[in-house]
């Protein structure tokens, strides 16, 4: 053959060479329409004789391409897979959070479409100013930033369930869908209540009294980033720990066998927990409350009357002691997590004693005021609060 010719179908361009005597011509496909999936190039050999004749071998081919004497170069094209995986978090997610994904590579694939739930943001480096939740790339790492109110539940919207990806090429596109599910907090535990009674000191977890705070905790809810707690009939405490201190002195209306409920459920900032209702009953005691004193069985009161006043309190407090004869106490303030504020000696002289104290240092708060006797191990507590 001295030369050789060339047919290209519409749609492939010429790059280089000569179509009507090169042997080897270079091409492209950019003129193709992108549902185009069978392309034949035709070619043949030419000397001075005459040109080959592919007539026969064409008899299969599809009209008119069977009527050809060329010789048929057939290509076919094919869309991309689907993509087989993407590494990064689908499950569990927790809404406002940026994360990090990098797709397998399609094979045939060129580019890809993400496409994350409404209100998301999907960035990739070479895209880091996009703020849609669509974005074409043919990078394979990229992130998705989904919304603040994220929450996946039976009444999501399907679209907005899912993360897809679409391979593409010029044939056309293969869709993956990934499942997501945003995270779910488990329930809150069985709570634990520090009520201690104030005439035996016998501890419950089931009561609550007007005569001093009590501190309500729940064990920590795996994945919670606060708490939420709520009281009622004039309890008062606030907390978003796991943990509060609340003072029923305000409770009403009282009667035998009266329970107060509180209630209080985990939160991750996306979405709560189921509700744990804590019910406590009232001990009994009225406002008029019985002093917390322990002493040894064997040895007598010295103390009959302990008192401090005013309550609550600004700059000072006084204290007034009847003592039967002369002795010493140690009086101790402490706060309501049980940290020593101050401890000082009293000496006591047989019969009434004021002593005064400073507390302008103090903060406002609930305080308690211990006074302990060593001539016969007897322990005093009363309630301070701070103005």
């Amino acid at each position: 053959a001295s030369s050789y010719s060339w047919i290209l179908p519409f749609g492939v361009n010429l790059v280089s060479g000569n179509l009507a005597t090169d042997r080897i011509i270079t091409v492209n496909f950019a003129g193709v329409l992108p549902s185009t999936t069978l392309l034949y190039i035709q070619a043949r050999a030419n000397n001075g004789i005459g040109s080959s004749n592919s007539l026969v071998k064409n008899a299969s081919a599809p009209a008119p391409f069977n009527a050809s004497t060329y010789a048929l170069l057939k290509l076919t094209a094919a869309a991309p897979a689907a993509v087989a995986s993407t590494g990064g978090p689908i499950t569990g997610l927790v809404c406002g959070t940026t994360y990090n994904y990098s797709l397998t590579p399609s094979v045939l694939a060129n580019s890809y479409v993400i496409t994350g739930p409404t209100g998301s943001v999907v960035k990739s480096a070479n895209f880091p100013a996009n703020n849609s939740n669509v974005l074409a790339t043919s990078e394979v790492a990229f992130t998705v930033q989904y919304p603040n109110n994220f929450v996946i539940t039976t009444a999501t919207p399907p679209q907005d369930k899912t993360l897809t990806i679409g391979a593409v090429n010029g044939v056309g596109s293969t869709l993956k869908t990934f499942n997501l599910t945003t995270q779910v907090l488990a329930a809150v535990g069985v709570h634990t209540n520090n009520y201690v009674n104030p005439t035996t000191s016998v501890a419950s977890n089931t009561l609550f009294g007007k005569c001093g705070v009590q501190t309500i905790s729940v064990p920590p809810v795996p994945n919670a980033t606060s708490y939420q707690w709520t009281l009622q009939n004039g309890a008062t405490g606030f907390s978003t720990s796991n943990s509060i201190v609340v003072d029923f002195s305000g409770v009403t209306p009282l009667t035998t066998g009266v329970k107060n409920i509180i209630t209080v459920r985990a939160s991750n900032g996306c979405v709560f927990s189921s509700i744990r209702t804590i019910t406590l009953t009232w001990d009994g005691f009225t406002d008029a409350c019985p002093i917390a004193r322990m002493s040894d069985s064997a040895a007598p009161s010295i103390t009959s009357k302990v008192s401090i006043y005013p309550n609550p309190a600004s700059d000072n407090f006084n204290v007034e002691v009847s003592a039967s004869e002369v002795s010493k106490m140690v009086m101790t303030i402490v706060n309501i997590n049980g940290a020593v504020l101050s401890s000082k000696n009293l000496q006591l002289t047989e019969g009434n004693n004021v002593i005064n104290e400073n507390i302008s240092t103090l903060s406002s708060g609930i305080y308690f005021v211990k006074f302990y006797n060593a001539t016969n191990n007897e322990t005093i507590v009363k309630k301070l609060v701070k103005n």
